[in-house]
């Protein structure tokens, strides 16, 4: 079982889903403004990364999705929504394929599609040297961001990726985000889903954001036009009060 820490006890239950960068902390500055008597938030720690640093693996997308629903389980929650941010964003799809009677809505924060990520070769290579390279996490923030925000706020959320989260898992979620497909499934879904992205990320997100959009049926999108790659943290209270409108009209009745 992986870890995760429990916000809240209250009826809307929801599992949250870190990026590549983060774990479960990513979520901290939203928490504010996440009413724990009406939520209860499990922010999940995926194998290798925060407190489930020490799990083995398979690091990949389909294995995060089933120790969700496992965590889910665990919490005796039959039914529950999902919020992922980034590569979260992709395994929030991949749960709600995997238990489709059971989720009653996701959100993605600047999240990935369920396609594969069409990337240049020379695009690839720069992520692939991140696996190693502090250097390459920054620049990736930092464009991810606009080249908008402080350095040192992209420099620590570089460096933090690396101390949270095992070089091989890192690794390997990398390689699985980029060629996982399950994007016929996706289309599939009668899910309902929330959109929320920053106009100030980066044109490859713009790409990820565009397939949410016209890859679901049933979608809400809302673009935070002063806002780069990370609402969690870029803008988290605007981020929580849109969630919790979201989750609150489509929360099915027990």
């Amino acid at each position: 079982m992986i870890a995760y820490n429990l916000h809240g006890r209250g009826p809307i239950r929801v599992l949250a889903l870190h990026g590549l960068f983060g774990d479960g902390h990513s979520f901290g500055p939203m928490l504010a403004g996440i009413d724990p008597d009406r939520w209860s938030l499990a922010l999940l720690d995926m194998r290798g990364y925060g407190q489930s640093r020490d799990a083995d693996g398979p690091y990949d997308l389909p294995t995060a999705a089933m120790d969700a629903v496992a965590v889910a389980d665990e919490l005796g929650w039959e039914r529950f929504s999902v919020i992922g941010h980034s590569m979260g964003g992709k395994v929030a799809l991949r749960i709600a394929c995997l238990a489709r009677n059971r989720v009653e809505c996701i959100a993605g924060l600047s999240p990935l599609w369920a396609a594969a990520i069409p990337f240049a070769a020379d695009a690839l290579a720069f992520f692939r040297s991140s696996i190693h390279s502090i250097e390459a996490r920054h620049a990736i923030i930092t464009q991810s961001t606009g080249n908008r925000l402080p350095l040192a706020w992209c420099r620590a959320i570089a460096e933090s990726s690396a101390a949270i989260s095992r070089r091989e898992a890192y690794a390997g979620y990398l390689e699985s985000f980029v060629h996982d497909d399950f994007a016929e499934g996706a289309r599939a879904l009668e899910t309902d889903a929330l959109l929320v992205s920053g106009a100030r990320d980066s044109a490859a997100s713009r790409v990820q954001r565009d397939g949410w959009q016209n890859g679901l049926r049933h979608i809400e999108a809302v673009v935070l036009e002063e806002c780069g790659h990370w609402a969690i943290q870029e803008m988290p209270l605007l981020t929580a009060s849109l969630l919790e409108g979201f989750m609150t009209r489509n929360r099915k009745p027990l």
